[in-house]
């Protein structure tokens, strides 16, 4: 074969692309969409590919085309898996691919799922994807943030994080309401798509179009109103100055006992120059203490003593642990923790994590999985918190979300439902080496600010460390693998109430997942199918 004619076969493919390199596009093109590099509007389009692979097919074949869609997708966005596994937890490079390939297929299944429903619906009802879409979108999202393996990790919605006017809905849908959004707009450029080519009527074009720009324009407005009058009451609220140490110690070295005294050296080094920049609250990360606060003997006294030096009260991750109900038993019970010293360095409060990272901090279901332990060299053995509660500081409460229990965004309301001023969120990212995963993880937290119209202090050992407002403008920040801290004021709202979402939490979520649930029974009820109905 000549080089012109592998060259025009080579374009022929391009310009007439088949599905499965059309689904294989819009995975890749979504990913984008998110940090890092964070091309956030190409959320807008990047389903558009896929809708254009599945518009004829069987539910079945729709079906394998979005399982590759979502295969793509998660593969680019959660691949930092195997920097944790293999380079933190100790296990080879192959069985760290492994969790990365599990992980990925079942987060797949959701996009599997959506395109099968869509095609599904269009069959035997008759329904437009621009009336399915964005409803059996949200349902599965929603769906995927249950039981023990719930991973709502970058929710579609996320990729507007940086678009405070739009993202200002979220005091009603939560994140949701923006996935709902973006859906809809994916359906509609499709079908502008098809109409230019002749193959949709352009009165049907018209009436989608209108409905999202209304909707879309809705939001707009909405977010301006909000900002301008939630920025008047804010100004009658209380200003805190708190500091946030990133301590930047390695992963690899972190719980190595010669290295003890040089952690607890940098973090109240640190805190002192915070302290004297005129911080109210010095906060540290996860686990900056790479020992037992309530049992050591050794460092415990000099954290107490510095902190009642400063005069400025300390909030710090920690291990803790409860003694056995047995004496004698060596029963302990071993938890993730965040402390909280008074000014005087007296514990204040100790707050438990509740949701712990499956394979990291536990083996769930060990009866069947506890062999997977002996893989994981690096992985906690911690228990679960019993009670989601606030550290009260004076007359504050501060509502704490160690680690990843900042993306389930029920568990942050119920907690601000009772009663935080604001929100502190202290993780250590050092696990995921310098990729894209500390910025997607901060890039979810900016909407438990808004949804619930409290600040969010955020202390991360290796970065991203930042102050979030309670409109989820991003303050100073921090950039990963970097030491130093952040001193930059907090205002909580002082009057108000709570916002719909803090009181209802996801119920824009539930109506649309029962929505989608009746739709896919009607059309599994159905006998006959109403033919080829593709989109409009």
């Amino acid at each position: 074969m000549s080089n012109n004619a592998i060259a025009r076969s080579f374009w022929a493919r391009f310009s007439r692309p088949g599905s499965l390199d059309l689904s294989l596009a819009s995975g890749v093109i979504l990913v984008l969409a998110f940090p890092y590099p964070g091309i956030f509007p190409l959320a807008w389009v990047g389903l558009i590919p896929l809708l254009q692979a599945i518009g004829e097919k069987t539910p079945r074949r729709a079906f394998w085309l979005g399982w590759g869609a979502g295969m793509v997708f998660n593969l680019g966005l959660i691949y930092w898996i195997v920097v944790a596994v293999h380079i933190y937890g100790g296990a080879s490079f192959l069985v760290s691919l492994l969790p990365l390939l599990l992980l990925s297929a079942y987060l797949a299944l959701f996009f599997g799922i959506f395109a099968w429903g869509l095609r599904f619906s269009a069959l035997r009802l008759g329904v437009p994807f621009f009336l399915s879409a964005p409803f059996l979108w949200v349902g599965l999202e929603y769906v995927r943030s249950f039981f023990w393996i719930g991973f709502p990790w970058e929710s579609m919605g996320y990729s507007q994080f940086r678009w405070l006017t739009l993202i200002q809905a979220a005091e009603i849908t939560g994140v949701y309401g923006i996935s709902f959004l973006l859906v809809l707009a994916n359906v509609v450029g499709w079908a502008g798509i098809r109409w230019l080519r002749g193959q949709v009527r352009g009165r049907a074009f018209a009436a989608e179009l209108a409905i999202l720009l209304c909707l879309w324009g809705g939001c707009l407005l909405f977010g301006k109103i909000r900002l301008s009058q939630l920025g008047e009451t804010v100004k009658k609220g209380t200003e805190i100055r708190v500091a946030l140490i990133q301590g930047n110690v390695e992963q690899d070295i972190k719980w190595r006992p010669e290295y003890q005294e040089e952690t607890v050296n940098i973090y109240l080094g640190l805190s002192r120059e915070a302290a004297a920049a005129g911080a109210d609250l010095i906060i540290w990360p996860e686990t900056a203490t790479p020992f037992y606060y309530e049992e050591d003997l050794n460092f415990r006294p000099r954290i107490k003593a510095a902190v009642k030096e400063m005069g400025v009260p300390l909030l710090f991750g920690s291990p803790g642990l409860d003694p056995p109900l047995k004496t004698g038993t060596g029963d302990y019970r071993y938890y993730n923790s965040a402390f909280l010293l008074d000014a005087s360095g007296r514990e204040a409060g100790r707050y438990d994590k509740i949701h712990l990272v499956p394979f990291s901090e536990y083996i769930p279901i060990r009866w069947i999985l506890g062999g997977l332990a002996r893989f994981l060299e690096g992985m906690g053995d911690f228990s679960s918190g019993r009670e989601l509660q606030n550290l009260v500081w004076g007359d504050k409460n501060i509502g704490v979300m160690i680690c990843y229990e900042a993306i389930f965004p029920d568990q942050v309301r119920r907690l601000v439902a009772k009663g935080s001023s604001f929100l502190v969120n202290i993780t250590n990212d050092a696990w995921f080496g310098k990729t894209s995963a500390p910025y997607q993880h901060h890039s979810m937290v900016v909407f438990r600010a808004v949804e619930n119209r409290v600040p969010v202090a955020r202390a991360a050992n290796t970065g991203v460390t930042s102050v979030i407002g309670w409109d989820g403008r991003i303050g100073r920040q921090t950039g990963i693998f970097t030491r130093g801290f952040v001193v930059d004021p907090i205002q909580t709202l002082s009057a108000g109430g709570r916002t719909f979402y803090t009181r209802h939490g996801d119920l824009f979520a539930k109506v649309i997942m029962v929505l989608a649930l009746v739709l896919l029974v009607g059309a599994g009820v159905r006998k006959e199918g109403k033919g080829r109905v593709p989109g409009t």
